[in-house]
């Protein structure tokens, strides 16, 4: 199938209406086609692929006996000549409400980050590319300075370095970055020496991007709509931070929060999203240094932007506005990362997440 594939996961609670859609984005338009819907998980409100392009995992919740927790991995079978996704199994992740999936870039085991339990786990994927059950659970202590948010650690998001040598785990109530080395055979993480590394207390680490080509990554933090700038060692995985920038304009005073953070895949450009603010923040990343310039901020043409992401050929931003009820398609500028709406805006029902394939 020409075109790039785009999956839109959305966060319905109590209800199983369709909440996993697919569409193709039309590389010249800016526009996406419907290609399918599916009901058959509930909150999908994290989409990851398999590198072998095949399979697509999501977060979602399930059917469980009383007291016990309801998380879960999905594996769906994605039809390349169609878009169509075939359900293939639900595999429990031993805590309620996981928030996050990442795939090993093996292939051979996948992430799952868990909010509400302060955890994480690790997964063997199978044979037939379904998760299995979990091979490691790692439960996490502390808390931090908002005593509303970070009365116990929050686990919102782990991802394996590009390599797969290491893995990152954001802790939203504890304002740090769990650092590991993994053994990918065996589905199992090991703390670096140090374990972690500290962000300003109350920030509120959320999502975490690697830089494409650069040695450096960056956390977007909820709590303190900021964006912190590490340094990662190839030989060790240690992060080291070195800068911090706003996510939002000088003088702007009301309630937000940050949630998704991307890079382009040629590496010049980071964005970040705002749900209040309800816009994208631009950044210019310098190539030398990794340090980032704040350019500007783009209204998401929605309320909350949850979720959004850049399309692999860096050319389309796609942005899921969660209390909007909306998505819509941006052109990005190749030499000045400005961000300009393609006319394409589609009505969804609590959208919050975008993954892209092809």
């Amino acid at each position: 199938m020409s075109g790039t594939l785009v999956f839109i996961g959305c966060y319905i609670p109590g209800t199983d209406a369709p909440n996993l859609y697919t569409y193709r984005l039309d590389r010249k338009k800016g526009e996406l086609e419907p290609l399918s819907i599916s009901c058959d998980v509930r909150n999908p409100a994290w989409l990851d692929l398999h590198p072998n392009d095949s399979f697509l995992y999501s977060v979602c919740d399930v059917d469980a006996p009383a007291g016990e927790p309801t998380g879960a991995i999905a594996t769906f079978r994605i039809g390349r000549d169609n878009g169509r996704l075939e359900l293939l199994g639900q595999s429990r992740t031993g805590d309620a409400k996981p928030c996050h999936v990442s795939v090993h870039p093996s292939g051979s085991c996948l992430l799952s980050a868990n909010y509400s339990g302060g955890n994480v786990c690790m997964m063997p994927i199978q044979g037939d590319g379904t998760a299995g059950p979990p091979s490691q659970a790692i439960q996490y202590s502390g808390s931090s300075v908002n005593a509303d948010r970070q009365e116990r650690p929050h686990a919102h998001s782990g991802l394996f370095s590009p390599d797969g040598s290491f893995a990152y785990v954001q802790d939203l109530g504890t304002d740090c970055v769990r650092q590991y080395r993994v053994d990918a055979e065996r589905a199992r993480l090991a703390s670096l020496d140090p374990d972690a590394v500290d962000i300003a207390p109350g920030s509120g680490p959320r999502h975490l991007v690697f830089h494409p080509t650069g040695p450096w990554v960056y956390v977007i933090n909820e709590l303190f709509n900021t964006i912190t700038c590490l340094e990662r060692s190839d030989e060790t995985g240690q992060l080291r931070t070195f800068q911090t920038v706003p996510t939002l304009p000088p003088g702007f005073t009301e309630t937000s929060y940050c949630a998704d953070i991307r890079v382009t895949p040629d590496g010049r450009f980071l964005y970040g999203s705002n749900r209040g603010h309800d816009s994208l923040v631009i950044c210019r990343v310098d190539e030398e240094t990794g340090r980032l310039r704040v350019l500007g901020h783009q209204a998401t043409g929605g309320n909350w932007p949850r979720g959004f992401n850049v399309d692999p050929s860096g050319r389309f931003a796609i942005v899921a506005n969660e209390r909007g009820d909306n998505v819509l398609v941006f052109a990005i500028d190749s030499e000045t990362g400005a961000l300009e709406h393609t006319g394409c805006t589609l009505a969804l029902p609590k959208p919050v997440c975008v993954q892209t394939l092809g």
